[in-house]
């Protein structure tokens, strides 16, 4: 029963917590019901896509077969329309030349949305000299590309980028939830942008997916090369990054700033292989033997070094690395490949928290020390390098692979740099960090069980889950894992009463303007309310020292599923299980720490026919 009532938990609670509009299958599509605005005029043939323009709002009723035309110039120069696909694709059609895409660039209030542009039988080719791109060959105007796939194949010299090869840009840009397929090849490569030179906070690049192969001097999942503030939020690679230059990054491949400026990470993930080809400049003096002009990484490559000449900020939270890293003299790291450094009178700071790395960090034909998270260059300068809260259970055949950083000899009066609370893979690793100029504190090497266990997990608190007897290690976003008793569960699987009648899956939102929703799931013996009139459950929320609250929810707000239906499965319990779910609304957060249930079923006079009681079932 235990198992078919897991799945049933999952799926309720994903009913119930999840908004209809997330439930779209795939990057590109739109629900069955989705219907364009009725002021846009449709567009069914190759002749009326060629023809879109004059801001114009445009959406398609049909896929479009262009029939393998092949383009030696854009489609139109000026992208001026609003274009929503609808789910709909274009296909069968190639570019070939120099400066080349479907559009040089869009026009201000420009957007493309709900579209696939070619299939993966048919990618769109596109070959040539100088920038080259599917979509655009620049962006400086502000424009929206979102809900977009791409299937693709670009090869040039210069820059490269399935979205734009290039980007300059001082007003609101939006690229969200889009994918890449294919392969991307050039100088600055990268899976969505090859090379963005200026951008402010109104740019979002946030949900984006590449799966294309990318090869650059500078090569990136994301974008192959950066010199402007940028916040990159919640992307993923799974290509495979390769530099025969000096960077390569899953999400970043290198960045060189002109300015004071920062870099923001949050919620990304490297699932993909990142390759330094380039043999790197190695020194006999263990404290200069990694290359200090590039690097490759899981989530960023390196900087340039004239960064040296400004002060910077890298911020990179709640990150994973799941690739392979593999240099052949470069600095290496799963996490950032190399540091930033900063001259007397700048100063530069990384910090890297809540971050983990599962992948494998690997030197090639040349012995190199790597910083399994990241390796820094010299601290002589006045520069910080911050780890805290991360895990690192990857492994690496470098001898002198440390678990967190490796930073070279420097004077540690101008510099901080540490590591502190970092759970790394016992026996794979001689230090945490180079001790000599790196602060060390409640770093801990563990065995894998204990990773297994879920204790790594719940040392690290909120930053991570881990879905226990599944998952070997902390996964960001997975299931919460509690200490009870001794030992390490998943909330979900707490059962109260000596029977087992009732079992809680419960789990609470993010506060907003302090409040939050709370939802419950609770499966019970059907026996117990076959013949209710009724249904009642009351919510305690407790907090330490102070009054319980108590909300009651009556029939009407207790929902009873007998059986839950889901990609047209029908999903029942077994021994007569039924599933109650219920959700409280609008509580306050600072309010409680944990939580117990009473759940009555009345007869038609209102009496109690039978109470089962679930004690302290969640805590915060």
């Amino acid at each position: 029963m235990k198992k078919t009532l897991s799945v049933i938990l999952a799926l309720v609670m994903s009913f119930l917590m999840i908004p209809v509009s997330v439930l779209a299958a795939d990057v590109g599509s739109v629900p069955s019901e989705y219907t364009p605005s009725p002021s846009a005029l449709p567009v069914s043939t190759v002749d009326e896509f060629e023809a879109m323009g004059n801001g114009n709002e445009y959406y398609l009723t049909n896929n479009i077969d262009f029939g393998g035309k092949k383009y030696t110039t854009y489609i139109a120069e000026k992208a001026d329309f609003r274009l929503d696909g609808c789910g709909f694709s274009i296909k069968n059609f190639s570019f070939e030349g120099t400066l080349i895409a479907m559009y040089k660039e869009p026009l201000s209030g420009t957007s493309v949305k709900n579209l696939v542009i070619g299939s993966v039988d048919s990618p769109i080719n596109v070959s040539g000299n100088s920038n080259l791109g599917c979509m655009y060959t620049q962006i400086v105007q502000p424009t929206v590309v979102e809900n977009v796939k791409i299937f693709t194949n670009i090869s040039t010299t210069g820059n490269a980028g399935a979205i734009a090869p290039y980007v300059s840009i001082s007003a609101e840009c939006v690229i969200k939830n889009c994918e890449v397929n294919g392969s991307v090849t050039g100088k600055d490569a990268g899976g969505l942008f090859g090379h963005i030179k200026r951008a402010t906070k109104a740019f979002v690049l946030d949900g984006c997916t590449n799966n294309a192969g990318v090869t650059g001097a500078e090569a990136g999942g994301i974008v192959g090369y950066l010199r402007t503030p940028l916040n990159i939020t919640n992307c993923v690679n799974n290509g495979t990054i390769v530099t025969n230059g000096n960077y390569a990054g899953g999400i970043l491949g290198g960045f060189g700033f002109t300015s004071d400026l920062s870099l923001n990470f949050i919620g990304c993930s490297n699932y993909g292989s990142v390759v330094g080809n380039k043999t790197g400049k190695i020194g006999s003096d263990y404290s200069k033997d990694i290359n200090i002009d590039g690097g490759v990484g899981g989530i960023l490559g390196a900087s340039n070094t004239f960064v040296y000449e400004y002060s910077t900020k890298i911020n990179i939270d709640k990150c994973m690395n799941y690739g392979t890293i593999t240099t052949n003299g470069l600095s290496a790291g799963a996490i950032m490949g190399k540091g930033v450094a900063a001259k007397d009178g700048y100063a530069s700071h990384i910090i890297i928290k809540n971050c983990g790395n599962i992948g494998t960090v690997n030197y090639g034909d040349i012995v190199t020390p790597v910083g399994s998270l990241v390796s820094a260059v010299s601290t002589e300068q006045t520069s910080s390098i911050i780890i805290s809260n991360c895990f690192n259970a990857g492994l690496s055949n470098s001898p002198k692979a440390l678990a967190g950083v490796y930073n070279l000899n420097g004077e540690p009066s101008k510099s901080d740099a540490s590591v502190s609370d970092l759970y790394y893979l016992l026996g794979n690793f001689t230090e945490v960090a180079n001790t000599l100029n790196v602060k060390v504190r409640n770093s801990v090497a563990c065995t894998d069980e204990q990773f297994a266990s879920g204790e790594v997990a719940f040392s690290l608190g909120n930053a991570f889950g881990q879905k226990l007897k599944v998952d070997s290690y902390p996964v960001a976003n997975g299931p919460v894992v509690v200490q009870v008793d001794g030992e390490y569960v998943n909330i979900n699987t707490i059962s109260a009463g000596a029977d087992g009648s009732a079992m809680p899956y419960i789990q609470e939102t993010e506060a907003v303007a302090g409040k939050q929703s709370v939802r419950f799931v609770i499966a019970v013996d059907s026996d117990n309310i076959d013949s209710a009139a009724t249904v009642e459950m009351t919510i305690v929320f407790k907090k330490t020292g102070e009054q319980d609250i108590l909300y009651t929810l009556e029939n009407g707000n207790v929902k009873l599923f007998k059986s839950v239906v889901a990609d047209s499965v029908v999903y029942m319990g077994d021994n007569g299980v039924v599933l109650l779910g219920a959700a409280v609304d609008g509580v306050v957060a600072s309010e409680w720490d944990s939580t117990s249930i009473v759940l009555t079923v009345k007869d038609e006079s209102g009496a109690a026919i039978s109470e089962l009681c679930v004690s302290a079932t969640y805590i915060k």
